[in-house]
């Protein structure tokens, strides 16, 4: 086969098609089962021809043929590759050859490869791609000499930026308008969030209702909304935010979600993205962006005109590897209006991996004099010395530390006090026994995939062997708490009885006791105040440590057990936080049954501002508000 035989390759609907389980599509759940016998090895295959470039055209699943998208030239391709924005990608594409074209090849190769990675920070606002162009080392000394062309590539695309974020706000608004919604003035808070996580969802609105409280306008975007059709659904028959959890978390495919969502990106070069101009319309005029949800689409906002964006983190420990850069770049070059909220001291972020220097932010405003670990030493180096602490300081105005953002129920509420002084209303509540021992398990709202079949098997064997040697000092109720997963909810449902039956062979009465002494009641969704009086009366609460989750049962004082995925490394700061508290970690193999019946409350941080939920934000939102109406008496 030629070279040019070699690059029309048509990636048809009978390849496609074989890309996941013919079951997993259609059902409710990711379960690890439909993964046993199926080949991964074609997707790695397919990711490498879209990467040589040797895919022409791509088959929808309606059997539409699609052809890769044209371009003006390279540098333009690997921006839209980059940011999945073709209008900004043509943009800024067309500003360098009409900015840059009389500088020399080297010059001109330096300035892309900044623009390609900054392009986030470009945009109708110039302040902050100013600074990263003319203090990034690649760009200093170009435009130290040349700041003409800087301004000219920067002001062709403010205008032609403003244009098309203009045209999207008017769209956006007349769809509103159409939809009966409420406008999105300068003053409304948007709120971003994901489905990809119960973190981000709850601590949303958690945000909302304080937001309600204080009559602050605002409204929710729900990111993976704005798109209802994306290319993976187009072509594979999976929307993008459903890889997360159907993949990597239920069906514990984490390497393969990595492998579809490159796909995703590759498919994003032959149809015309839709995510970000839905972002412009769905944010409309709104000056304060408050986002759970960690997505770069947020940053880019700043550059759009939004006055500030605010990012919550939603894990302890070091910064997420979504947010990391960000605040990198943010630190480094000392940006505007962008800003994050972290739920612990613990918030580091490490700046260089050669020098493993950790930066961690203070609770009070003053910067420290100190970095929170120096694994290398910078005592020969008062330069190095000098940039760190610059870094330090920078990093301690843009990350205040607050309180994780969970439902009041989880800390304070007359409700939840008189439920939880009388656990026997609570249980009866739930059909749950007054004499037995209440250990509660939930795995996060999508669930990880057969962990709790292998929990509830310990709970069984664990039973079995007190039962045969009359060790069982008290029965046991188990809550497992499945939201809205009903199937999830099904399967455990058959899974339970299916074991019982086949742990005690031909033995009826230990059957019998069995089903006495433990009973599992399958919980669906239920509120805040609920999942809180449940925790607060459990004898042990296992969980999965996600941010949410951790931070309520913080804050809830539970007898938490956590399980630990090794995969999810981001959840590593959660675990450590909850350890330092008196949790235990436990495994799915062995060690829960023993250490479920020894659990202990774990010790809530004491609170010295209870309601400061989102701290900054409402204070900053607040004072927002009551400025605008005192200017406005002012001038009646």
């Amino acid at each position: 086969m030629s070279k040019e035989e070699n690059k029309s390759i048509v990636i048809t609907q009978d390849v496609l098609k074989r890309l996941l389980p013919k079951e997993f599509i259609k059902a409710s759940t990711g379960d690890p089962s439909f993964w046993q016998d199926f080949d991964q090895t074609l997707l790695p295959a397919l990711l490498r021809a879209f990467k040589e470039g040797r895919v022409a055209s791509v088959e929808t699943l309606d059997r539409k043929v699609i052809n890769k998208l044209s371009y003006m030239n390279q540098f333009e391709e690997k921006l839209h590759e980059k940011n999945k924005d073709y209008d900004k990608s043509n943009i800024i594409s067309k500003a360098f050859d009409n900015s840059f074209s009389s500088l020399s090849e080297e010059y001109q190769e330096r300035i892309r490869n900044v623009v390609l990675k900054y392009n986030d920070y470009i945009g109708m606002s110039k302040s902050n791609a100013k600074k990263i162009l003319t203090k990034h080392p690649e760009t200093k000394e170009i435009f130290a000499q040349t700041k003409a062309s800087l301004n000219q590539f920067l002001d062709i695309i403010s205008k032609e930026m403003k244009q098309l974020v203009d045209e999207k706000i008017r769209e956006g608004d007349e769809a509103r308008i159409e939809q009966r919604q409420p406008e999105i003035t300068e003053e409304t808070v948007v709120i971003t969030t994901t489905r990809s996580g119960g973190a981000h969802l709850s601590i949303a609105n958690v945000m909302k209702d304080h937001l309600r409280h204080h009559e602050i306008p605002h409204t929710t975007v729900q990111e993976s909304d704005l798109v209802a059709i994306d290319n993976l659904k187009t072509f594979v028959g999976i929307h993008r935010n459903e890889v997360f959890n159907k993949v990597s978390q239920q069906s514990s495919q984490k390497i393969y979600a990595k492998q579809l969502k490159s796909l995703d990106d590759c498919l994003n070069q032959f149809i015309l993205d839709k995510e970000a101009n839905e972002f412009r319309k769905a944010i409309g005029k709104s000056e304060f962006i408050v986002s759970t949800s960690h997505h770069p689409e947020n940053v880019r906002a700043v550059a759009e005109g939004v006055k500030r964006v605010c990012f919550q983190v939603c894990d302890f420990g070091e910064i997420p590897d979504k947010l990391e850069e960000i605040v990198k770049t943010v630190t480094e070059f000392d940006l505007s209006n962008i800003m994050f909220f972290v739920p612990s001291e613990r918030s580091t972020i490490r700046m260089t991996a050669e020098d493993n220097i950790l930066l961690s932010p203070r609770m009070g405003r003053k910067p420290s004099s100190s970095f929170l670990r120096q694994e290398t030493a910078l005592k020969g180096d008062q330069a190095k010395k000098e940039e760190y602490e610059k870094l330090l300081m920078n990093y301690e105005h843009f990350a205040r530390v607050h309180r994780y953002p969970v439902h009041q129920a989880f800390i304070s509420n007359p409700e939840v006090e008189a439920l939880n002084k009388e656990s026997e209303a609570t249980k009866q509540k739930f059909g749950l026994r007054n004499d037995a021992k209440l250990w509660v398990m939930t795995m996060g709202s999508q669930g990880v995939g057969g962990v709790l079949e292998k929990y509830l098997d310990q709970i069984i064997d664990g039973a079995i062997a007190d039962l045969r040697k009359s060790a069982m000092e008290q029965p046991i109720d188990v809550a497992i708490l499945c939201g809205r997963n009903e199937g999830m909810r099904v399967e455990l449902e058959r899974y339970i009885e299916k074991q019982m039956r086949e742990k005690c062979p031909q033995d009826d009465a230990l059957y019998d006791k069995l089903r006495d002494n433990v009973q599992v009641k399958l919980i669906g969704l239920i509120t805040p105040a609920e999942v809180a009086s449940l925790g607060k009366i459990s004898d042990a609460f296992l969980s999965k440590p996600g941010g949410g989750t951790a931070a309520e049962a913080l804050f809830g004082g539970f007898p938490l057990l956590i399980h630990r995925e090794k995969e999810q490394p981001w959840e590593f700061g959660n675990i450590s936080e909850l350890k330092e508290r008196g949790a235990k970690e436990v495994s799915d193999e062995e060690s829960f049954y023993d250490l479920a019946k020894q659990a202990s409350k774990i010790q809530p941080p004491n609170l010295n501002h209870p309601d400061a939920c989102v701290g900054y934000a409402i204070g900053a939102l607040w004072s927002m508000e009551q400025s605008r109406k005192a200017l406005q008496k002012a001038f009646e």
